[in-house]
């Protein structure tokens, strides 16, 4: 386990239960230590591992969908069902980026999982698989 993950399991076990008082001086006492350790410049990454761990806590999935063009909202909900079942998940959260260079089609990109259906990608596919 990484000291991010550490840092990042204790702060949200320390704050589970608090009130809005208590979660301050919990996470007052922890950039006082960061500061210590000369590790403030780590507090970025841990506050990012602890949205991480409480989304995996709540059932929440961020998915990033890179597409050629925007989607519409049937689509957009389809591929929430494909998530939600891989996932499990109670809740997709959605990042839109619309990014004409993947030529069309679209790019999802969920916890490890990369889902290319993009035509850039099947473009590449074919080239790897011809050997070229």
């Amino acid at each position: 386990m990484s000291l991010i993950n550490s840092y990042a399991k204790a702060i949200l076990e320390a704050t589970a239960e608090t009130s809005k008082k208590e979660t301050i001086a919990i996470i007052d006492r922890w950039l006082n230590e960061l500061s210590a350790k000369q590790l403030l410049n780590k507090s970025s990454e841990i506050i990012f591992e602890i949205a991480k761990l409480d989304d995996k806590n709540e059932g929440v999935v961020r998915a990033k969908i890179t597409m050629a063009r925007k989607l519409s909202k049937d689509i957009i909900s389809d591929i929430a069902k494909v998530i939600t079942k891989r996932t499990n998940a109670k809740q997709i959260i959605f990042t839109e980026i619309v990014d004409p260079s993947i030529g069309g089609g679209f790019i999802i990109n969920f916890n490890d999982t990369i889902l290319d259906a993009s035509l850039i990608g099947r473009a590449n596919d074919l080239a790897t698989s011809i050997g070229y």
